[in-house]
C-alpha cells in the first residue's frame, strides 16, 4: 500500500472519529456549544466582519479560483494538471453537502443555537481543496510555502465560520480530513497509473528529504501558530478590556477551537508533503 493511500485511510478514519465524538456524544455536542456561546461574545465587528468575508466565497469566486489553479498548471508547462483543481474542490464540496445533508445525521443530546447537523463544513471543505490543489501543482521547489500560505488560508476560512456562527467548531475540522481524504486518494490513483505497476514497491510513495523537512517545519509552526493565537487573544484582551471581560469557559472554548482549527490546517497540509514524491504523477516528471 503506497503512502497516499495509507493517509488516505487514516484521513478518512479521522473524519468518522470526529463525528462519533463530536456529534454523537453529549460531552462533544456541549464542547461544539461552548465554543459557539463563547464566540458570539466576541465584538459585533468581528463576527459581522466574518460573514462579509464568507459571503465572498461564491460560485463566482470559486469558479474563478479554480481557473486561475489551472492556468497557473499551463504556464508552468505541466497542462495535465488543469482539471485537477476543479475535480479536486468539486469532489471536497460534493463529499461534504452529501455527508451534511444526506448520509449524517445529528441526535439531539444537547440544546444547540444551529439547526439540524452541520458537520462537515462546505465553505472549510471548498477552501481547503483550493489550497492542497495549489500544493499539487506547485513546483517541488516551492510546495513548503504554497502549502503554509495554503494552511493559513483555509485555517482561516475554518475559523471564520465558527466566528460567524455558521458552523460548529467540530465541522471545519471534519472538511480537513474528508479533503485530504480524497486528494490522498488522487495522488495514489495517479502515481499508480504513472508508474504502471500492480503493485508498488516498498520506496514508492516516499517523499523527497525536503518536502519531509518542510513537512516539520510547517507542523512546527502551525502548533506554535495554535498556541501563540490562544494566548494572544487572552492577552489583548485582558490589555483592551481589562477586568470588564468575565472570563468563563465559553471564552477558553471559542479560543481553543479556533487554535486547534489553525494547527489542523497546518497539520492537514504537512500530510500531503509527506506522501508527494519527487516524480509523482501529481507533480509530474517534468517538473
Amino acid at each position: 500500500m503506497s503512502r497516499a493511500l495509507a493517509i488516505a485511510i487514516v484521513a478518512l478514519a479521522v473524519f468518522f472519529a470526529i463525528y462519533g465524538i463530536a456529534v454523537h456524544t453529549e460531552v462533544g455536542q456541549h464542547a461544539d456549544e461552548a465554543a459557539l456561546a463563547g464566540g458570539r461574545s466576541a465584538p459585533e465587528r468581528a463576527q459581522s466582519g466574518a460573514s462579509s468575508l464568507l459571503r465572498l466565497v461564491s460560485v463566482g469566486s470559486l469558479g474563478a479560483a479554480v481557473i486561475a489553479l489551472g492556468a497557473l498548471s499551463w504556464l508552468s508547462r505541466r497542462p495535465w494538471l488543469i482539471a485537477l483543481p476543479a475535480v479536486i474542490v468539486g469532489l471536497s464540496l460534493a463529499a461534504a453537502e452529501l455527508f451534511k445533508l444526506v448520509i449524517l445525521s445529528r441526535p439531539d443530546l444537547w440544546a444547540s443555537s444551529l439547526h439540524g447537523n452541520s458537520y462537515p463544513s462546505g465553505h472549510t471543505a471548498i477552501a481547503m481543496g483550493l489550497g492542497l490543489s495549489a500544493v499539487l501543482i506547485a513546483p517541488e521547489r516551492l510546495r513548503g510555502a504554497v502549502a503554509v500560505i495554503a494552511a493559513a488560508f483555509a485555517g482561516g476560512v475554518g475559523i471564520l465560520v465558527v466566528t460567524a456562527a455558521w458552523h460548529r467548531p467540530s465541522d471545519p475540522l471534519g472538511s480537513f480530513a474528508l479533503t485530504l481524504a480524497i486528494v490522498g486518494a488522487i495522488v495514489a490513483l495517479l502515481d499508480r497509473r504513472e508508474r504502471g505497476e500492480p503493485t508498488p514497491t516498498p520506496a514508492e510513495g516516499r517523499a523527497p528529504p525536503s518536502a519531509t523537512i518542510a513537512a516539520r517545519r510547517l507542523e512546527v509552526a502551525a502548533i506554535a501558530a495554535g498556541i501563540l493565537l490562544f494566548a494572544g487573544a487572552v492577552l489583548l484582551a485582558a490589555l483592551r478590556y481589562g477586568p470588564a471581560v468575565a472570563w468563563n469557559r465559553p471564552h477558553a472554548a471559542f479560543l481553543g477551537s479556533i487554535a486547534t482549527i489553525l494547527v489542523a490546517a497546518g497539520l492537514t497540509a504537512s500530510a500531503l508533503l509527506r506522501i508527494l514524491p519527487p516524480d509523482s504523477a501529481a507533480a509530474g516528471s517534468n517538473g
